[in-house]
């Protein structure tokens, strides 16, 4: 009976499961740390590939979602770890989003909407092309997600403390988050390590139901479905779903506003031939299933 071992290496948690060919669950990581490739470094990564190899010696078939890997040096350095780390096994690596894409369409086509920390819309049409908007990263981009919130509402609080802006009922989340000198803060938008922290502040944010951080968010969330409706148009893709993940779907004022503001740009026939559904909850589970399912598929004949 074969094995399969499917990791998520995200920039705070790496989750791991391993699956028998039968698709029962052998066993279960998680890892309360950083695996993103550009943060952690080489030889972290190394050494936590190295933990989950003792854990289940014997692996056959081994899919790795992780995060810092879209630039090819980055990939190739990975690659070469998991071929050194697990010799006998077929090794498949993918940056991130290509990972969750995989943990939620396999090879069919589709468009993946992330907006969790960062945010970036991905699509596969029928050929496997690769179509993507934003995911340029919390200086260039990320719209709509719990940074980017953030981010904007800070720099508006900014502008009130130099006397620039009216003061707004929200800003006493940040004399309650950093009381004292405003600049102190400056670590939680600049250093990689915090930015998962700083983009939690969102949901206290949220949760107020203030109009005015409602209308900043909203502002972010249809630059997002902007984004969305680009890799749609570029796929041309007529029918299938669209999947939304992330932390920020979590709040089900921005998962409405978001469902029914990108509905309302979508044509009639597009609105009766393309679905919005949530996401799988687990990335690492639904990529070993997956792995399992193409398996049986070849067995079979390629047959459903």
């Amino acid at each position: 009976m074969k094995t399969f071992l499917a990791i998520d290496a995200g920039g705070s948690t790496l989750r791991a499961t391993w699956m028998s060919g039968d698709g029962n669950l052998i066993r279960k990581e998680t890892l309360e740390k950083n695996a993103n490739f550009l943060s952690a470094g080489e030889k972290e990564i190394e050494n936590i590939l190295r933990f989950l190899k003792h854990k289940v010696p014997m692996v056959d078939a081994l899919t790795l979602s992780m995060a810092g890997i879209d630039g090819k040096p980055e990939f190739d350095k990975v690659k070469a770890l998991c071929d050194t780390i697990f010799p006998t096994t077929a090794c498949r690596i993918l940056p991130d989003a290509d990972g969750a894409y995989y943990a939620n369409f396999g090879i069919e086509p589709g468009v993946l909407v992330i907006c969790g920390t960062g945010s970036i819309v991905l699509g596969k049409d029928e050929e496997g092309k690769r179509v993507r908007s934003g995911g340029w990263g919390y200086l260039l981009g990320d719209e709509g997600s719990g940074f980017w919130l953030v981010k904007e509402l800070f720099r508006k609080y900014l502008a009130y403390c130099e006397f620039l802006e009216e003061r707004k009922a929200c800003f006493s989340v940040f004399e309650e988050l950093f009381p004292g000198n405003p600049r102190d803060a400056f670590v939680y938008f600049y250093q990689p390590e915090t930015r998962k922290r700083t983009a939690s502040f969102a949901n206290r944010f949220l949760s107020l139901s203030d109009p005015y951080v409602i209308e900043l968010h909203q502002s972010g969330l249809k630059s997002l479905a902007t984004q969305v409706l680009s890799v749609l148009r570029r796929m041309g893709l007529k029918q299938g779903r669209i999947c939304l993940m992330g932390g920020v779907f979590s709040n089900a004022q921005a998962e409405d506003f978001f469902r029914r503001y990108l509905l309302g740009k979508l044509s009639a026939l597009e609105q009766e031939q393309i679905s919005i559904v949530a996401g799988v909850k687990n990335i690492s589970d639904a990529i070993a299933q997956k792995m399992v399912g193409e398996t049986t598929r070849s067995l079979d004949g390629g047959t459903e």
